[in-house]
């Protein structure tokens, strides 16, 4: 997912005896789901009476704890899910942190990126794609890799609302960029700009193409003044190769020059209106659209914002008008517009031995344009993390409440 991003930022240095090592610690999660080989579907069926039923429920709901399966219980620290707003099914792409920030939750995030590395040393036949994936993950966490000049955080991504989504493919990851200037004074986008399209490709076990390499180039180039990469990313497993860019800060008004820049093959003047439409009922907005080796692709996301804060401080009243908006021209059913509105929340959860804290919010509202076709997809996120009681302090400890950030939006 692309955008908002799950902050996933200071990625935590874990070397190779910790990968590899023994048996890791049970979190948290694990001992709510019953031991050491619990794993992320566990939690969330501990939290299906949280998630509204025009969301998630049926075939989409039976898809998702199958990819899910594949992750390790602590990944319920922090994840986002992806609606198909105009799609009745209620299904849901799903996307978790590799590393973040949020709060002393960081460091129980590291299963994400164990569960990886380990499937990759451990002997067995993996496709190339995923091979390559776990060998990305492997470096990411190391400060002295060309990685870490530009980016400060990584997410993956599980393609799983789309009938037929099932089984062990590989999921697409996403980067999202530093602010300011690099570790070492360096210019951020300057140095993505000469290693996103290469580093994206080791990644998904592709074979770095020089063609594709200038068309990202040409992108940032592209940049109105003011205007950034804030994230960058690629679905392995998706149809047609292709590089995801996320642009923020533009100004509403450059937009239509940027998209000629790039040579977008669409209607910019359709864009235009339906942009200038969202920022009537937003506080503000990115773009998204693929980078290929033939140039700029057909589809273009228009992400908005409300409220001025993230998806953790953003009420229901903030993100009413935006709903209401999408409703009223026909790209979000009725039910999934009850659903997005019923989804914030905050509460704690008492369980046997543990007391957990869930917190839900929606991130952004993304509008695509392909041709004359046009769609919508909301982006929510969820933390939830177990509080400190007299029956459960792990090592470390976890605080009362994290400081999540918001989910990014990529599909």
């Amino acid at each position: 997912m692309t955008g908002g991003g799950i902050a996933a930022t200071r990625a935590t240095s874990i070397g190779d005896d910790e990968m590899v090592g023994g048996p890791d610690a049970i979190t948290p999660w694990d001992a709510l789901a019953g031991g050491c080989e619990a794993s992320f579907a566990d939690i969330l069926r501990e939290l299906r009476p949280l998630f509204p039923a025009p969301l998630l429920g049926g075939a989409g709901w039976a898809r998702l704890l199958e990819r899910a399966a594949e992750l390790p219980a602590a990944a319920a620290a922090f994840f986002g899910f992806e609606f198909r707003l105009g799609d009745p099914d209620p299904s849901a792409d799903v996307c978790v942190p590799v590393a973040s920030d949020i709060g002393a939750a960081a460091a129980l995030e590291a299963p994400v990126a164990r569960r990886f590395v380990r499937e990759a040393r451990g002997g067995a036949r993996l496709r190339p794609s995923r091979a390559a994936l776990a060998r990305c993950i492997g470096g990411f966490g190391r400060a002295d890799s060309a990685l870490a000049r530009w980016a400060e955080g990584a997410l993956l991504e599980y393609d799983v609302a789309a009938p037929g989504a099932v089984g062990r493919g590989t999921p697409g990851i996403y980067f999202r960029l530093r602010r300011g200037p690099g570790p070492s004074g360096h210019d951020v986008q300057d140095s993505a700009r000469r290693d996103i399209a290469r580093t994206l490709a080791a990644a998904c076990g592709w074979r770095a193409d020089p063609t594709e390499q200038r068309e990202v180039e040409r992108a940032v180039d592209a940049l109105p003044r003011g205007a950034r990469i804030s994230q960058a990313g690629a679905m392995p497993d998706r149809a047609e190769r292709a590089v995801r860019l996320v642009v923020r800060d533009i100004d509403a008004g450059a937009v239509p020059d940027f998209l000629a820049r790039l040579r977008w093959p669409g209607r910019i003047a359709l864009a235009g209106g339906i942009l200038t439409d969202l920022l009537a009922v937003s506080a503000r907005f990115a773009l998204s659209f693929d980078v290929t080796a033939r140039g700029v692709g057909r589809r273009l996301g228009l992400e908005v914002y409300a409220g001025g804060g993230g998806w953790q401080d953003t009420t229901r009243g903030d993100w009413r008008p935006c709903v209401a908006a999408l409703a009223e021209k026909g790209w979000c059913v009725p039910a999934k517009a009850r659903g997005l509105l019923a989804w914030p929340a905050h509460q704690k959860m008492y369980f046997d031995n543990a007391v957990f804290l869930a917190h839900q919010g929606i991130n952004h509202l993304k509008i695509t344009v392909a041709g004359d076709v046009v769609g919508a997809k909301g982006y929510v996120g969820m933390s939830f993390v177990p509080l400190l009681t007299g029956t459960w302090a792990p090592a470390g400890g976890i605080g009362a409440e994290p400081a999540p950030r918001g989910p990014s939006t990529s599909g």
